[in-house]
Protein backbone atom coordinates (compact mmCIF):
# COMPACT_ATOMS: atom_id res chain seq x y z
CA UNK A 1 0.00 0.00 0.00
CA UNK A 2 3.06 2.28 0.83
CA UNK A 3 4.50 1.54 -2.26
CA UNK A 4 1.45 2.47 -4.16
CA UNK A 5 0.55 5.65 -2.24
CA UNK A 6 4.57 7.05 -3.57
CA UNK A 7 4.35 6.38 -6.44
CA UNK A 8 0.78 7.96 -6.88
CA UNK A 9 2.89 10.72 -5.54
CA UNK A 10 5.53 10.88 -7.89
CA UNK A 11 3.36 10.28 -10.81
CA UNK A 12 1.67 13.80 -9.78
CA UNK A 13 4.99 15.38 -9.33
CA UNK A 14 6.14 13.55 -12.59
CA UNK A 15 6.07 16.56 -15.72
CA UNK A 16 3.57 15.95 -18.32
CA UNK A 17 4.27 17.61 -21.66
CA UNK A 18 1.29 18.85 -23.23
CA UNK A 19 1.78 20.37 -26.91
CA UNK A 20 -1.35 21.95 -28.85
CA UNK A 21 -1.81 21.98 -32.15
CA UNK A 22 0.47 22.94 -34.95
CA UNK A 23 -1.00 26.21 -36.81
CA UNK A 24 -1.11 24.27 -40.56
CA UNK A 25 -1.30 27.75 -42.70
CA UNK A 26 0.80 30.83 -44.39
CA UNK A 27 -0.25 34.06 -44.38
CA UNK A 28 1.06 34.88 -48.61
CA UNK A 29 0.65 38.30 -48.44
CA UNK A 30 -0.94 41.83 -46.76
CA UNK A 31 -2.51 44.38 -49.04
CA UNK A 32 -3.74 48.01 -47.46
CA UNK A 33 -5.22 50.16 -49.02
CA UNK A 34 -5.43 53.89 -46.81
CA UNK A 35 -7.25 56.84 -47.89
CA UNK A 36 -7.06 60.06 -45.48
CA UNK A 37 -10.78 61.87 -45.80
CA UNK A 38 -11.27 65.71 -45.91
CA UNK A 39 -12.19 65.53 -41.98
CA UNK A 40 -8.87 63.88 -40.93
CA UNK A 41 -10.10 60.68 -40.84
CA UNK A 42 -8.36 57.56 -42.29
CA UNK A 43 -10.30 54.51 -44.09
CA UNK A 44 -8.24 51.52 -43.92
CA UNK A 45 -8.93 48.52 -46.24
CA UNK A 46 -6.88 45.32 -45.82
CA UNK A 47 -6.79 41.51 -47.50
CA UNK A 48 -4.91 39.01 -45.42
CA UNK A 49 -3.91 36.04 -47.99
CA UNK A 50 -4.06 32.88 -46.29
CA UNK A 51 -3.56 29.66 -47.69
CA UNK A 52 -3.75 26.43 -45.36
CA UNK A 53 -6.50 24.72 -43.60
CA UNK A 54 -7.98 26.99 -40.07
CA UNK A 55 -10.26 27.37 -37.87
CA UNK A 56 -10.04 30.79 -36.90
CA UNK A 57 -7.82 33.64 -37.03
CA UNK A 58 -7.05 36.29 -34.71
CA UNK A 59 -6.42 39.96 -35.90
CA UNK A 60 -5.26 42.01 -32.86
CA UNK A 61 -4.92 45.89 -33.69
CA UNK A 62 -2.97 47.59 -31.08
CA UNK A 63 -3.68 51.46 -31.58
CA UNK A 64 -3.23 53.32 -28.03
CA UNK A 65 0.51 55.22 -28.11
CA UNK A 66 1.70 57.30 -26.15
CA UNK A 67 1.06 60.97 -27.89
CA UNK A 68 -2.66 61.30 -27.97
CA UNK A 69 -2.46 62.24 -31.59
CA UNK A 70 -1.60 58.80 -32.88
CA UNK A 71 -4.12 56.80 -30.72
CA UNK A 72 -6.68 55.70 -32.87
CA UNK A 73 -9.60 55.48 -29.94
CA UNK A 74 -12.57 55.65 -32.60
CA UNK A 75 -11.56 52.22 -34.62
CA UNK A 76 -15.20 51.24 -36.46
CA UNK A 77 -15.20 47.83 -37.97
CA UNK A 78 -17.61 48.07 -40.87
CA UNK A 79 -17.29 44.21 -42.13
CA UNK A 80 -15.47 41.34 -42.91
CA UNK A 81 -15.66 39.40 -46.00
CA UNK A 82 -14.15 36.75 -47.95
CA UNK A 83 -12.72 37.82 -51.04
CA UNK A 84 -12.09 35.45 -54.34
CA UNK A 85 -8.66 34.65 -54.56
CA UNK A 86 -8.52 36.12 -58.30
CA UNK A 87 -9.48 39.20 -56.74
CA UNK A 88 -6.43 39.10 -54.37
CA UNK A 89 -5.19 43.15 -53.87
CA UNK A 90 -8.33 44.60 -55.83
CA UNK A 91 -10.09 46.91 -53.10
CA UNK A 92 -13.54 48.39 -55.41
CA UNK A 93 -15.23 45.46 -55.31
CA UNK A 94 -18.62 45.07 -55.63
CA UNK A 95 -20.76 43.66 -52.22
CA UNK A 96 -22.06 41.04 -54.21
CA UNK A 97 -18.86 39.20 -55.03
CA UNK A 98 -17.92 39.08 -51.27
CA UNK A 99 -18.48 36.36 -49.47
CA UNK A 100 -19.02 38.53 -45.70
CA UNK A 101 -18.91 37.18 -42.61
CA UNK A 102 -21.78 37.78 -39.75
CA UNK A 103 -20.79 39.59 -36.11
CA UNK A 104 -21.55 37.73 -33.22
CA UNK A 105 -21.16 38.20 -29.89
CA UNK A 106 -19.25 34.54 -29.01
CA UNK A 107 -18.27 31.83 -31.47
CA UNK A 108 -17.54 28.08 -30.87
CA UNK A 109 -14.74 25.80 -32.96
CA UNK A 110 -16.72 25.00 -36.11
CA UNK A 111 -18.32 27.94 -36.42
CA UNK A 112 -18.36 29.26 -39.57
CA UNK A 113 -18.01 32.93 -41.26
CA UNK A 114 -18.92 34.61 -38.03
CA UNK A 115 -16.52 37.15 -36.26
CA UNK A 116 -16.37 38.69 -32.99
CA UNK A 117 -14.48 42.12 -31.80
CA UNK A 118 -13.16 42.13 -28.60
CA UNK A 119 -12.94 45.39 -26.74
Amino acid sequence: MKKIVIFLFLLFLWPIKVSALEVDYDVLGLYINADILENGDMRVQEQIVLDGSFNGYIRDLYFKGKYHLYDASDIELKRVCEVPSSKKGEFNLSAASLNCFKRVSSASPGSSHVYKVDN
